[in-house]
């Protein structure tokens, strides 16, 4: 089986310009409106915004659906994945 190629890092490496944004919405439905709306890259911010885990899995399923050709490429911030894999609380401190 071939590896699938990143087509996020062939473009970045290939220098021409990538249009994204940041999203602290926290919500599968502004996901979707965002998802149709031409960006190359969405950073889903869990650090800064009410995201939790289950959460942000929505936001995910919103962005990569399938009535987008070219769906961006996700993006989130560490906290989500920290908090899921460890719950001690000490790694949760703001």
């Amino acid at each position: 089986m071939q590896t699938p190629t990143n087509l996020f890092k062939k473009a970045i490496l290939s220098q021409s310009p990538k249009i994204g944004i940041w999203s602290s919405l926290s919500s599968h439905v502004s996901a979707e409106v965002i998802a149709g709306a031409g960006f190359d890259w969405v950073l889903l911010d869990t650090e800064h915004s009410p995201n939790e885990l289950p959460m942000v899995l929505g936001q995910m399923q919103a962005l990569g659906s399938g009535r987008n050709d070219h769906p961006p490429t996700v993006i989130t911030s560490p906290r989500a994945a920290a908090s899921a894999a460890d719950p001690d609380p000490d790694l949760n401190r703001s």
